[in-house]
């Protein structure tokens, strides 16, 4: 077995060698990994960077979809896209390893592709100064945390849409306006209202 293998044979590693063992393959192992990412040019690293990030910017635009769907669609859409997340993320990742076996076969040899695989990891999470600057660099806007959308009670959406409240949840239970039912009340997004004051009810 390759010496790199062992990292998911701690426990067992460390019953047979001794925990000074398991702590020297480990500096061996962090020693390889600074080697390969020292050597690795910035501009090789800005290929996987900006993968990753093409991939985080999918990611971001399809989750702003999920609060149109009720909440078993959204759950059900929760583990679609974050299914689809990890695969993209782990076909970077393995891609990242065939790349630096070929140019860095030397330094790469005595690694397991596990241990490639996390270096990859490390490359395109480094410092979030170095993420805003490849995000500058590809015409991407800064991330920006988005404020919650704005809930109104039947009450207020009532007194904005200048109708009477049972009125209002006439058209909830028909289909009319689109509604969220939180505990016994009922919520009405800011974008069902702007909706609605556009283009009225149908």
């Amino acid at each position: 077995m390759n010496m790199w293998d062992f990292d998911r044979y701690k426990d067992i590693f460390t019953q047979i060698y001794g925990h000074a063992a398991l702590m020297k393959l480990e500096d061996e192992r962090e020693a390889k990994q600074h080697q390969l990412m020292n050597v690795m040019g910035d501009e090789e690293k800005v290929i996987f960077r900006k993968k990753y990030i093409e991939i985080m910017e999918e990611y971001n635009q399809k989750v702003e979809i999920w609060d149109t769907f009720s909440e078993a669609e959204s759950e059900a859409e929760h583990d679609r896209i974050h299914d689809k997340l990890k695969l993209d993320e782990e076909l970077l990742g393995w891609n990242f390893v065939e790349y630096v076996r070929g140019e860095y076969p030397q330094i790469t040899k005595s690694l397991p592709d596990e241990y490639l695989f996390s270096t990859c990891h490390l490359i395109t999470r480094v410092a979030e100064q170095d993420i805003k600057m490849v995000r500058r660099a590809y015409g991407y806007e800064p991330l920006r945390k988005k404020p919650p959308e704005k809930l109104f009670t039947t009450e207020e959406a009532a007194k904005v849409l200048r109708l009477q409240v049972p009125t209002l949840r006439k058209y909830i239970r028909e289909g009319k306006v689109n509604a969220i039912k939180i505990g016994q009340h009922w919520k009405i997004k800011q974008r069902e209202i702007t909706k609605i004051k556009r283009s009225g009810i149908k």
